[in-house]
């Protein structure tokens, strides 16, 4: 029998290296006794990577608030975590408003982020919704919108909020 001691595999997008295992045989059983893996940031970041522009994933606790307009509705705002960010555009999620009809290719103002003063620059850009998860029985909707015709130091701004975001999540 034969038994490679390296290989590499894929979960969920990320490649996972197992470095050494041992395991018995007894009868028909096997049990794994020792096992251990790396995750390096540059897999990680791989699949990141394939896209135009990099992201910035947060958590609900983290995330900035987007608070945008609806051209649809009169003086009407949502405010929407940001699950994700990026120089082209973001993932947001919004607890369900059955007052609040959004569809794709809707388009939403940026008014303006909260919690993230470095973001306060990024403000009145038009977005386009690009798709919507919104499932019965949650209680909250995700939708990703893109970013139409922001201004090349908007980019920046937002770039600039990423590396040093990265950099403070790497020092925790």
């Amino acid at each position: 029998m034969r038994i490679r001691r390296t290989f590499g595999f894929q979960v969920s997008s990320f490649k996972l290296q197992v470095s050494s295992f041992k395991f018995q045989i007894s009868s028909s059983e096997f049990q794994i006794s020792s096992f251990k893996f790396q995750i390096s940031k540059e897999s990680i970041m791989e699949r990141i990577e394939r896209r135009e522009y990099k992201r910035m994933f947060f958590s609900i606790e983290d995330g900035p608030v987007a608070v945008f307009d609806l051209p649809n509705y009169q003086e009407k705002t949502i405010r929407a975590i940001v699950m994700d960010l990026s120089p082209g555009g973001m993932g947001l999620s919004i607890k369900k408003d059955d007052n609040i009809i959004i569809n794709v290719e809707d388009r939403l103002l940026l008014r303006e982020f909260k919690g993230h003063t470095e973001l306060w620059p990024v403000v009145g850009i038009e977005t386009k919704i690009r798709w919507i998860q919104n499932y019965k029985g949650f209680k909250h909707m995700l939708f990703g919108c893109e970013f139409l015709d922001i201004p090349e130091t908007a980019k920046d701004q937002i770039r600039n909020f990423i590396n040093s975001w990265a950099d403070k999540m790497t020092r925790r």
